[in-house]
């Protein structure tokens, strides 16, 4: 809020430009002219130290030092002449934004201190300031001034600080009246602040890019591409805007913040790559080795300002090139690939993206372009091309994984009709076979763990009054098993034979050769009239018999190998009959525990609804198809 206030506040300063006059620039003296050299003693201060030895010099046209490798003490002096025009009247002296920590002195008394120089130099966002002049100083018509500044390559310029704005507006020192100094430099804060709006606009539309690419990951569960998108805009973003917000504060720029800062914004660098392997995943293994080395850059850049490291240019202009090559090599490799449609308009916005970073960090430095040059205009206002591009990309993105979102919606929606329709079909060939036999009661349930399912069931009434009842039970889930229930349901409503044990051997015959490394399990009964009770096993559950298992021998199960005899078994029906899927037993709850036979046994007696609900109830993870038969009277 602080932040928001202060932009506020300037921006209304700058309304109050109608007031130039006031800033009437023969009353302000700019020193250009300085005498420099390094190396640190109190002495330099003094206004009659002889420095004509110093190294004659004009004011650094760059807030950084001299040589991006330079870490130590330099001093400046100067002498300017007061006009009689201001003679007399409260002064002071504008000083422009400087890396990192100076104070400064005018007729050997110090009047105002940047950063701070104990217990190590630690420097503060460079900044627009002004300092009064006591009346104690600047008594006649010549001042002399001395900045003694101290410098550690910190390079405040990286870009999650510098695009504010106010490092654009370096300027030689000047000295006026105190209220035009004090107007002059509020008006160039807001001015360079205003120029850089636009940036701050499409990095917050950036940053709710982020959030939306994030909300659409976690509303999906399970879009990469929109989980890695949303990191990389929010490493990028976010930085970036608190950047903004460092930049305007007195937070001091070495402090563990600015570590944090500068290597999120680097850390983006190493998310980029992880949303391109998972929107291209044939380029997923180099990518990956990108954001390894990307990452340990990251590292390197945090540290270097963390850890007070005098060289962390190294590890940024390494990020710089490293992510400039390797972005332009994927563009140009995915292009090549002639991938088409919205695929190449993505890779063609990465590689605008990584000609822009290219300009920005490398070609206009070659070229010896100011920092300023290299910033876009439009209307009054700074365009940094790395960050629209950037912005460009990052609609791209959202744009393409949307209609990914889109198509695949489409398909799995086909893909569900198709379920459903299948499911219906399947519950047409189980459902409706209740077979009217006098003396006997049948109840069945059937609830499939996903749309379609690989357990079965028949009921087939004889003309000699008896019931015949299969349970069984294809390996494997999905179409492939629910294709082969559906085959064995035709094979069944064209069986004769009244034997269990013909039953499955038929049944058998018919599977050899059509279950591509799979097997069915089935179990067959059949209910006389006179209650005798006939059972044969194809390597399926036992059934039970008035809350016991019945021992039936277990043959193999069906559509192995063909040839088959399987063995019958006979015994009288003095209780409630079940047969069931291994779903039953094998249900399964939150701490991993089976429902078991145990539990089975206990409720066998129970109806099939009954049976079938309990173990759903306590986690089902796998078919369900429970049949009970009870005689009457």
């Amino acid at each position: 809020m602080q932040t928001i206030s202060r932009i506020l506040t300037q921006a209304v300063i700058l309304l109050y430009a109608v007031a130039a006059p006031l800033l009437a620039q023969e009353d302000v003296v700019r020193i250009e002219n300085w005498r420099v050299h390094t190396g640190d003693d109190p002495r330099w201060a003094s206004p009659d130290f002889d420095d004509s030895t110093w190294e004659a010099s004009s004011w650094p046209r760059r807030h950084g030092s001299v040589s991006r490798f330079f870490a130590g003490t330099r001093w400046y002096r100067a002498t300017a002449s007061i006009p009689a025009s201001i003679a007399g009247s409260p002064l002071a002296i504008a000083v422009g934004p400087l890396d990192e920590v100076y104070e400064i002195f005018v007729d050997g008394a110090r009047i105002g201190t940047h950063g701070s120089w104990e217990p190590t130099p630690t420097g503060k966002f460079p900044a627009l300031l002004w300092f009064p002049i006591p009346e104690t100083a600047a008594k006649g018509p010549l001042v002399h001034i001395a900045i003694r500044r101290w410098t550690g390559a910190t390079r405040t310029s990286f870009q999650s600080l510098a695009f504010s704005g106010t490092l654009h507006a370096p300027h030689a020192p000047e000295i006026g009246p105190a209220n035009v100094i004090g107007l002059q430099q509020e008006l160039r804060r807001a001015s360079r602040l205003n120029s850089h709006i636009a940036n701050l606009i499409v990095h917050i539309v950036a940053f709710l890019c982020g959030l939306l690419s994030l909300a659409l990951y976690l509303a999906r569960q399970g879009s990469r591409e929109n989980q890695w998108l949303g990191l990389a805009l929010l490493c990028e973003s976010v930085p970036l805007l608190a950047g903004l917000a460092v930049s305007q504060s007195d937070l001091p720029i070495r402090a563990p913040v600015a570590a944090v800062i500068a290597g999120l914004q680097y850390m983006a660098s190493a998310v980029w790559p992880f949303f391109l392997a998972s929107v291209y995943p044939r380029f997923a293994r180099p990518l990956r080795w990108i954001a390894v080395v990307q990452g340990l850059i990251a590292i390197g850049v945090a540290l270097s300002y963390g850890a007070m490291w005098p060289f962390p240019y190294v590890f940024q202009q390494a990020g710089a090139w490293f992510a400039v090559l390797t972005a332009g090599a994927i563009a140009i490799a995915l292009l090549a690939e002639r991938s088409g449609g919205e695929m190449a308009f993505l890779a063609g916005t990465l590689l605008l993206q990584a000609f822009a970073q290219t300009w920005h960090t490398q070609l206009a430095g070659w070229w010896g372009l100011a920092e300023d040059a290299r910033y876009l205009r439009l209307g009054g206002f700074a365009i940094d091309a790395r960050t629209v591009t950037r912005l460009i990309f990052a609609v791209t993105a959202l744009t393409v994984l949307y209609r990914r979102h889109r198509r695949e919606q489409q398909r799995q929606s086909g893909v569900h009709r198709d379920l459903a329709q299948a499911r219906l079909v399947q519950e047409s060939l189980l459902a409706g076979r209740e077979a009217a036999v006098p003396g006997y009661t049948v109840e069945a349930a059937y609830l499939p763990a996903s749309e379609v399912g690989g357990d079965f069931y028949r009921e087939l009434a004889g003309p000699d009054g008896s019931l015949l009842v299969l349970v069984g039970d294809v390996s494997g889930k999905g179409m492939r098993a629910a294709l082969l229930v559906g085959h064995i349901s035709g094979a069944l409503s064209n069986e004769r034979s009244r034997q269990p044990a013909e039953v499955l051997a038929n049944l058998n015959q018919s599977l050899v050769g059509r279950v591509s490394g799979g097997f069915v399990t089935c179990c067959c009964a059949r209910f006389d009239a006179d209650g005798t009770l006939t059972v044969a096993n194809a390597g399926h559950l036992a059934p039970y018999v008035g809350g016991r298992e019945v021992e039936v021998e277990a043959g193999l199960p069906l559509g192995v190998v063909g040839g088959v005899e399987y063995a019958e078994s006979s015994l009288r029906l003095d209780g409630p009959f079940l047969l069931m899927s291994d779903g039953v037993v094998e249900a399964e709850n939150a701490q991993r525990d089976l429902f078991g036979f145990d539990r089975t046994r206990a409720i066998s007696t129970k109806s099939a609804p009954e049976i079938a609900e309990a173990a759903k109830a306590w986690g089902q993870n796998d078919d369900i198809t429970v049949v009970t038969v009870r005689r009457m009277g």
